[in-house]
């Protein structure tokens, strides 16, 4: 921030926590971190810093670098520049600029949009052509230039997920959300909803409904093999012990109950295979089951990802939400159930719940392998108790994606048994903490 220097090393296994007080710039590094892992420019023009780096463990680092005296900010990856203007043109608006930056930086793409953009907010026809004017004419180092061709690259490798302090309000309807990405929202979306826990119930009922085109597919084309599979199973004579059998027979019925729980497999039309045990006696009939459940097995694993992610969330949430009970499936997404079967829906949970089913929606189904997860006062609305064990929480839910977390938080509960993982600003720092 231009007063000193610090270096915030990463816990390897565990999340790392910063903390400081009202304005010592928490929040601020958590968005630079966002901003230049995604090269959105017209954050960076802004940054409070002269330089600002992210480190990688046998990778090349990424810098955001202002020169003394300069106008122009770089960001370099290894042997790739990027240079632009420190400065935006006055005369284009915010909302123009986030435009510009939706478009990848293309002047071009930007002032086709701009005017169905501009009304569909409700912004005065002559402000939004004094704004394409502004980005067709101004001056082009004051105006965000398209992205390097290395931007894909950088994008592709570096994977980070800001979870802003905002979480539980959709950013299709937040006032904190620039305009230009509540339109953009509207635009994918027609029916927008203030609860970001019925976009997530959403997103969980579509992702279930595409992995079971994908499970259907790839089934059909498994049954059509089964015939050969079995004449094979039969023709080479190998024995299949009881024992084997019976295992396999244990393990492909829990599999179905463990899909089923999640809303994976249909009941009704997932039934378990029922031999019976005098059947087993026979040879040829091992044979024949062992070809089958092997087939059953090969077409659960098309799911197997999405099951991991969906029996971390519901057993999570189950455990933290007792009695409640989370329910999932391919038409509602999730909802939650009382004793009595009395149904309670995402949004009638109450603002704690909210905030904890979102950070876990973001965590398990927005996040690929190794993302950096950045989590801005995660304490909010929490009961201490839940703040308590947060750090533990959040560990075991970045798991299935091997997930690290930075968080920025003012609760000293949430580093209650864990002082080694606190980053504290307020100290005075000029070497690592």
């Amino acid at each position: 921030m231009g007063t000193k220097d610090g270096v915030i090393d990463l816990d390897p296994e565990r999340p790392t926590v910063l903390t400081g007080a009202n304005g010592s710039g928490k929040s601020t590094i958590l968005r630079l971190t966002a901003a230049l892992s995604q090269l959105r420019v017209n954050e960076l023009r802004q940054a409070p810093v002269r330089e600002f780096r992210l480190e990688f463990e046998g990778g090349a680092d990424l810098v955001l670098l202002t020169r003394r005296g300069s106008d122009t900010r770089t960001v370099t990856w290894g042997d790739s520049h990027y240079r632009f203007s420190s400065d935006a043109d006055g005369d284009i608006p915010t909302w123009a600029l986030d435009i510009l930056d939706e478009s990848g930086g293309s002047i071009q793409v930007a002032a086709d949009e701009i005017l169905e953009a501009g009304l569909q907010m409700g912004i005065d026809r002559d402000e939004i052509m004094r704004a394409r004017n502004a980005l067709i004419h101004g001056n082009p180092k004051s105006i965000t230039n398209k992205q390097p061709e290395w931007a894909s690259n950088l994008l592709s490798r570096i994977k980070v997920l800001f979870v802003s302090d905002q979480r539980i309000i959709s950013t299709e309807s937040t006032a904190e959300a620039s305009q230009y990405q509540r339109y953009a929202s509207a635009r994918q979306a027609r029916t927008s909803t203030r609860f970001a826990v019925d976009a997530a119930s959403r997103n969980i009922a579509d992702r279930i409904r595409r992995a079971s085109s994908e499970y259907g597919s790839h089934s059909q084309r498994l049954d059509r093999e089964l015939p050969e599979r079995l004449i094979t199973a039969m023709t080479r004579r190998r024995d299949i012990e009881r024992a084997t059998l019976e295992r396999l027979l244990e393990i492909t019925e829990n599999r179905r109950l463990a899909l089923s729980q999640v809303g994976l497999l249909d009941d009704r039309r997932s039934l378990p295979l029922n031999v019976s045990a005098e059947a087993l006696e026979d040879s040829n009939t091992r044979r024949v089951v062992h070809a089958v459940l092997e087939s059953n097995m090969e077409k659960f694993a098309v799911l197997d990802n999405l099951e991991t992610r969906l029996s971390t969330f519901k057993e999570f949430l189950d455990e933290r939400f007792y009695p409640k009970i989370l329910t999932i499936d391919r038409r509602s997404g999730f909802r939650f159930e009382l004793p009595g079967a009395q149904i309670v829906t995402p949004r009638q949970l109450s603002s704690g719940e909210q905030q904890m089913t979102v950070l876990a929606y973001e965590i398990l189904f927005k996040t690929d392998r190794e993302t950096l997860v950045l989590v801005d006062e995660p304490e909010i609305s929490l009961h201490v108790l839940w703040q308590d064990t947060l750090l533990r929480d959040l560990t075991k839910l970045g798991r299935p994606s091997g997930a690290r977390f930075l968080l920025a938080t003012h609760s000293p509960a949430i580093l209650a048994g864990s002082p080694d993982l606190e980053r504290s600003l307020d100290e005075a720092v000029d070497a690592e903490w």
